[in-house]
Order: structure tokens, then C-alpha cells, then sequence
């Protein structure tokens, strides 16, 4: 499924990030980043060799060495703010000719087991030739190379995809989806009510995709909650969770350092608890999964577990 050699991961960036403006796009791209650096930390994955992350549009491509790329991807599966991302080779060229000619070779080893492909390339920024100059001169070229192959550009078993951006050219044949969002810790701190249920768990997840940084509240500490924590860590850039116990919630709100903006429910059982204190807190209380429908709530029980 995935290339060979490959040496690096090209990360399109969600979608959601892509349509903002110019400075709301930097903020939430520094915070991607600064998430992606924050696992690759706690993996293990930076060290002195080095992990480097560059930005385009709409794009980051990080470089490693292979194994630790390899790592890297695991990791982005579990990253908000990720729309998609893919194993990719990459190198420096501005001739079509020399484009068409390492595609090929790529393609070579990419289509092996192939019947029928196509070249979707992309050069927003190329001015001495087209997009189409290289999906046609790279797709007769494959073929002159690999007779057997057929063109379908309909719905082809493999797509050879061609980026040209910041004078490098990325190239690779599958696209990985990824969870989407918004980066983690981008759009302030909530207060989520931990009571052992799934419920709770799904909300503290959805206000993760949403970009918020998410604080545990609990009236009673179990290991089951504390176990619930931990299956969120990976989708929180590595960092770790504090359970705060309820009557302590007032000091969240309080601490600039975290400033909770709002509590958040799944279901009824703090409800008691929050009516006592909402008045006092003047928070909003957010209920994620009102209405929230209950097969895809199963489907993210099932991705956190």
C-alpha cells in the first residue's frame, strides 16, 4: 500500500484552517505544529537528528529518517487539524522533462501490481508549464514504460499524485485520511464532567476536535475515569489529563493561566451539581451530545477504545 522509500510525510491541513484569514491561519497552523512537536516529544521522535516540519498553503511536510516517519504517521492519525496526509518522495526540480522522468521511475514501482492508474498533478505557482502538461507527458511516459497499464481516469485502482510547491516536487499514490478539526488548544479551556460513562468520554473528544483544551471535572476519582482519561491522551498532542475534583472548579475558572470558559455535560447525572453552581460560575454549560446521533457516538467509542 505505501511507498518503499519514501522521505517524507506531506500533511494536508484541514480544511476548516485552509478558509481563514491570513493570521487566524498562522495562529491555528503554529498550534498544529506546535501539537505535532509535542507527540513527536513524547514518542521519542525528535532527538538530535532532527524532525523538521515546513508549512506551504494548505500543507506541512515533515522529514525524518524512514523509521521515524513511519512512527510519525501513527501519530497523525490522532492529530485535529489533519485533514489527510501521505507517505511522499520528494526533490528538487523546475525542468518538465526531469519531473516526467523521476515520476516515471516512481510509478514504476507504484503501479507494479496495478491494471489501470492515473497523474493528477498540482503547480499553483509554475509558470513555464501546466498542471495538464504533466499529467499527459507523465501518463504517456508510464505507459511507454508499463504497456499492460491502462489509463482510467474515471476511478483508476492507483492515482500518482504530483505536487509542485517551495521548488520541491512531492509525489505519491495514496491519501490517509485523517480526524479533521481543529488543532487542540486553539479556541480556549472547558471544563468537561467525567462520570465513567462513554458520554463523557465522546464530549471530552468533541471538544478536543473542536480546538478546546479540555480540563477532567469529577465529583469522585475511579480508576475507570482515570482509565477513560488516558485513552484521550493521544488525541491531546501527548499531554496528559488532571482530574479536578468538582468543588475545585471554581478555581479553574479563576487561574488566567486556564480561564474555563464553560462546563460540559453529556447527560444528566452532574446536572444537580451544575444548577447549584451555574448561577454563581456564570459559565455557559454546553451539552455536546444533545440531539447528538447515537451511531456515530458508538463509532467514536469504538475509535477511542
Amino acid at each position: 500500500l505505501f511507498m518503499d522509500e519514501f522521505d517524507c510525510v506531506l500533511v494536508k491541513t484541514a480544511p476548516e484552517i485552509t478558509l481563514k484569514s491570513s493570521n487566524v491561519r498562522k495562529y491555528f497552523t503554529d498550534k498544529l505544529v506546535k501539537n505535532l512537536k509535542g507527540s513527536f516529544r513524547q514518542q521519542g521522535l525528535a532527538g538530535s537528528a532532527g524532525t523538521k516540519i515546513t508549512r506551504n498553503e494548505g500543507r506541512l511536510y515533515i522529514y525524518a529518517e524512514q523509521k521515524k516517519l513511519k512512527k510519525i504517521l501513527k501519530l497523525l492519525g490522532n492529530t485535529f487539524g489533519v485533514f489527510a496526509y501521505a507517505q511522499a518522495q520528494s526533490f528538487s526540480s523546475s525542468s518538465l522533462k526531469d519531473i516526467v522522468e523521476k515520476v516515471t521511475a516512481i510509478a514504476e514501482t507504484e503501479l507494479e501490481k496495478t491494471k489501470t492508474f492515473a497523474v493528477r498533478a498540482k503547480f499553483p505557482n509554475e509558470k513555464s508549464f501546466r498542471s495538464k502538461d504533466v499529467e499527459i507527458e507523465a501518463g504517456s511516459a508510464i505507459l511507454a514504460k508499463m504497456p499492460k497499464l491502462k489509463v482510467n481516469l474515471g476511478s483508476p485502482e492507483k492515482t500518482i499524485f504530483v505536487e509542485g510547491r517551495q521548488g520541491r516536487v512531492f509525489v505519491y499514490s495514496e491519501l490517509i485520511d485523517g480526524p479533521a478539526g481543529l488543532p487542540v488548544s486553539c479556541q480556549g479551556s472547558v471544563a468537561v464532567l467525567f462520570d465513567g460513562t462513554n458520554e463523557s468520554m465522546v464530549s471530552a473528544w468533541l471538544m478536543l476536535k473542536r480546538g478546546c483544551s479540555v480540563f477532567p471535572i469529577v465529583e469522585k476519582k475511579s480508576k475507570k475515569i482515570e482509565k477513560q482519561t488516558e485513552l484521550l491522551v493521544r488525541w491531546n498532542a501527548g499531554r496528559s489529563f488532571k482530574l479536578t475534583p468538582m468543588s475545585e472548579l471554581s478555581g479553574l475558572i479563576e487561574k488566567p493561566d486556564i480561564s474555563v470558559k464553560a462546563i460540559v455535560k453529556s447527560n444528566e447525572t452532574f446536572s444537580k451539581s451544575i444548577e447549584k453552581e451555574k448561577s454563581s460560575l456564570q459559565i455557559p454549560v454546553y451539552a455536546p451530545l444533545l440531539f447528538f446521533p447515537a451511531d456515530i457516538k458508538k463509532r467514536i467509542v469504538g475509535v477511542l477504545q
